[in-house]
């Protein structure tokens, strides 16, 4: 799961006659949008940005860290650096949560397809399953080489195959591998005559947003990162490519290249997207507060004890606590405290790290504020178990603070099966659900004593069932995916 970004500035505004705006340049906004897109990759970070209007071989800039840590807030002489050095009114930036292939420079993204004097380039949202098979293909085909692993160098190299290699009109190379490319991706980029272009798998698995105004126009994964500069945002569907050139509105066309076949991914609504990003006009932080008063719904039904206090797992499970807490309420007196503390300025996304990293990271991040706890039973509110690390190390330490009882609430259903298209669960012995019952896993956390998840029929009484890939819970994959280096449906 990755962030991406791509800007254009009109050489006119779309009212006026054909006038230069003069010497905007899109860096500054494009290194903006990569620290507003952490929350979707703080691996590695990349750009490309060039003119419209001068066909150049695009040079990416591209490093291993977090935007933060290359030209946040504490590294603004590199932003200025950055902003000074690169010009141009057109490009794209990438933040990278590796989920396949290696955290490397040269995996990290946009990536491109140089031919001569003038080059493709992408930075895509996503992972194609069967990529292993479809490098070998093109390697043998046509000689590509490749320098990483990385699922955005071979949709590149296929675009740029069809475009220099056989002739193919730009547009239609990208919707002609959009077509027959099985798998995960949200892509922005940028072609050789100087067009902004996005497109969206036909599943559409992961987010993707576009907006335009008298400056210029954007496409990008979060539509927050969007909502204060446009007045009208919109999504791109599912199987659609949207192209933008520097003419402004009189030149942005939106071109349908597959049927859609929607599977969004549900912990994309569960845990990834920002809160104040929309999913069907409705906020995140909303739908996440509705799945919290029904997993509380649930709870009750199912006889399950009332606890004294009910917390979240910072910070994602903040809004889904608070929908459970509004749930409780109409069946109990307990109250609603921060019990654990997340330190905001600790060693990032433990989900994020590598396995080596993570428990380290958890030490650093987590602690337990000690006054509501004594004597108390807990119920903790997560958006969602995967691995388990931060439940196995609060819910014991819980317990040695003096808690009387745990217990742990799920806004999402057991995480049971790896994903292929964008997350980084490849390994299924690594999933606390996987194999097991919910009692089994109840087992497998020390200091735990009550657990429930919120069921898959649940979330759709609360999401609607218009399309979503279900996938990490039914181990039902709408697309050949491995399986112990075979390919399988």
């Amino acid at each position: 799961m990755c962030g991406v970004s791509g800007r254009i500035y009109y050489r006119c505004k779309p009212s006026k006659r054909r006038m230069p705006i003069g010497k905007r340049h899109v860096t500054a906004s494009l290194l903006s949008d990569a620290i507003q897109l952490q929350n979707r990759g703080q691996q590695a970070t990349g750009f490309v940005v060039g003119f419209s209007y001068l066909e150049q071989p695009y040079v990416p800039w591209k490093k291993i860290g977090s935007a933060s840590a290359l030209f946040g807030k504490d590294s603004e002489a590199k932003a200025d650096t950055l902003i000074k050095r690169y010009k141009g009114n057109l490009g794209i930036v990438h933040v990278r949560y590796t989920t396949a292939g290696e955290s490397s420079n040269e995996a990290a993204q946009p990536h491109g397809f140089k031919h001569g004097g003038r080059s493709v380039v992408i930075a895509s949202n996503g992972d194609i399953p069967l990529y292993t098979k479809l490098r070998r293909r093109i390697v043998r085909q046509y000689g590509c080489r490749f320098a990483s692993k990385c699922d955005a160098e071979l949709i590149v190299n296929l675009i740029g195959v069809e475009i220099f290699e056989k002739g193919m009109d730009e547009i239609a190379a990208f919707a002609q591998v959009g077509s027959t490319l099985e798998g995960a991706f949200s892509l922005v980029g940028m072609t050789p005559s100087g067009k902004l272009v996005g497109m969206r798998d036909p599943w559409g698995f992961r987010p993707m947003f576009w907006a335009r105004n008298e400056d210029g126009a954007m496409i990008c994964s979060e539509s927050s990162v969007m909502a204060s500069e446009f007045d009208e945002v919109h999504e791109v569907e599912p199987g659609t490519l949207i192209v933008i050139s520097d003419n402004g509105e009189e030149d942005v066309s939106i071109q349908r290249f597959a049927p859609a076949q929607p599977s969004f991914c549900l912990m994309e609504i569960y845990y990834f997207s920002q809160p104040n990003s929309k999913y069907k006009g409705v906020s995140f932080d909303e739908l996440r507060y509705r799945l919290g008063e029904e997993t509380a719904r649930e709870w009750f039904a199912s006889g399950k004890p009332i606890p004294d206090i009910v917390a979240a797992m910072p910070f994602s499970g903040g809004p889904a606590a608070q929908g459970f807490i509004e749930g409780i309420r109409k069946e109990a007196n307990t109250r609603g405290r921060n019990v654990v503390y997340k330190n905001r300025h600790g060693l990032g996304r433990a989900f994020m790290s590598k396995l080596s990293d993570r428990a380290d990271r958890i030490r650093a991040n987590l602690d337990i504020i000690p006054e509501p706890v004594h004597g108390k039973a807990i119920l903790l509110v997560d958006d969602s178990i995967v691995r388990a690390d931060q439940a196995r190390w609060v819910c014991p330490e819980l317990r040695n603070r003096g808690a009387r009882a745990v217990y742990y609430a799920v806004t999402a259903p057991p995480y049971r099966f790896p994903c292929f298209f964008g997350l980084n669960t490849p390994e299924s012995k690594l999933l606390i659900a996987h194999g097991r019952t919910e009692a089994e896993i109840l087992e497998a956390v020390p200091g735990l004593d009550v657990l429930h998840y919120l069921s898959l029929e649940g979330s759709m009484r609360v999401l609607g069932d218009q399309g979503f890939c279900t996938a990490c819970f039914t181990g039902k994959y709408p697309m050949p995916v491995p399986n112990n280096k075979r390919e399988i449906v």
